[in-house]
């Protein structure tokens, strides 16, 4: 099989990422667009974060029937919103992730587990804290995970977020 032939494009999956953060994440405060507040309004994925989602979440294998990348660098410049795109795929991976198999029936991870690490624990409580509070303001998420000081935790099953930082042994 030639190099361009293995992977293809499973639209499902990229849109079950997109749909997943347009449906249950939330914009906090400090959020605005053309100076209107954007605080409490479900995100809205924008073109960048879609070609970004689909890249990384909608290259799949021919052979394996699982995503191709492994692993993203993602790079952003200030005020873009880092933080809540980050807490947004976080709580995708730790709450709705999973692969879809060749006959196209979706099998969800079964005990994810998503680290955010930073230098200090302030910089990963950052994206805790958004997720957090993501999870807090919509009720079918307060269902599925338990928020914590400094992780969270899935309801009746295994999986969890952890904060991780250098200048606190982890």
């Amino acid at each position: 099989m030639k190099r361009e032939d293995r992977y293809f494009i499973h639209v499902k999956a990229y849109w079950r990422v997109i749909d997943f953060i347009e449906t249950y994440c939330r914009y906090q405060d400090g959020f605005t667009l053309d100076g209107e507040s954007l605080a409490g309004k479900k995100v809205k994925v924008h073109t960048w974060m879609k070609w970004q989602i689909r890249t990384i979440y909608g290259r799949y294998d021919r052979q394996t029937h699982r995503r191709a990348v492994r692993e993203a660098y993602i790079e952003v410049p200030k005020k873009n919103g880092k933080s809540m795109y980050v807490s947004a795929l976080s709580l995708y991976h730790l709450l709705a992730d999973g692969h879809y198999t060749e006959s196209g029936e979706f099998i969800k991870e079964e005990a994810p587990s998503v680290y955010c690490a930073a230098a200090s624990r302030d910089q990963a409580k950052i994206i805790h804290d958004l997720s957090k509070w993501m999870i807090e303001q919509d009720e079918s998420l307060i269902s599925k995970a338990r928020p914590m000081q400094y992780d969270i935790k899935l309801r009746g099953k295994a999986g969890m977020f952890k904060v991780l930082s250098s200048d606190a042994g982890g």
